[in-house]
């Protein structure tokens, strides 16, 4: 069985979270109107970004390992969601994306019953797809520093 554990880890002072992944730097913020500075991408975005990299990347493994020619992909992800929960407003809306909508174009000349094919199984094989369509078991611990440090 095939596994991986992913990790990141980041520092905050205010709404601008600098994070850690392998050796990548990641720095995300919030907009102006949610109390940030909008000097990087928010947390939304990023799951977007993520959701559409995963589907990027696996579409071009398959597309690949089934030997088909697709010369360019054009990804668009959006998502629409409510800003009252985070601003502790009362609603009955939910806190995260109430939709979000996934849009490929494929420039290849391969016929369409070959890209519903690499489709269906990047729907089933995409970890970021299956996280944000199915429930996952999330634990958040926190502790608060101890001044002695």
């Amino acid at each position: 069985m095939g596994e991986a554990t992913i990790k990141l880890a980041g520092k905050s002072i205010d709404t601008k979270l600098n994070a850690e992944a392998h050796h990548y730097q990641i720095i995300s913020d919030e907009p102006v109107s949610l109390g940030g500075k909008g000097e990087a991408p928010n947390p939304m975005e990023y799951l977007l970004m993520a959701y559409a990299g995963c589907l990027n990347a696996l579409s071009r493994y398959y597309i690949d390992l089934k030997g088909l020619e697709v010369r360019e992909m054009f990804l668009e992800v959006h998502g629409k969601f409510n800003t009252d929960k985070l601003k502790l407003r009362e609603t009955t809306k939910r806190a995260g994306f109430e939709y979000i909508n996934v849009s490929i174009e494929f420039d290849t000349d391969e016929p369409i019953e070959k890209i519903e094919e690499i489709v269906k199984m990047v729907k089933e094989g995409c970890p970021m797809h299956d996280n944000i369509t199915n429930p996952t078991p999330t634990i958040i611990d926190y502790k608060i520093k101890d001044m002695g440090e």
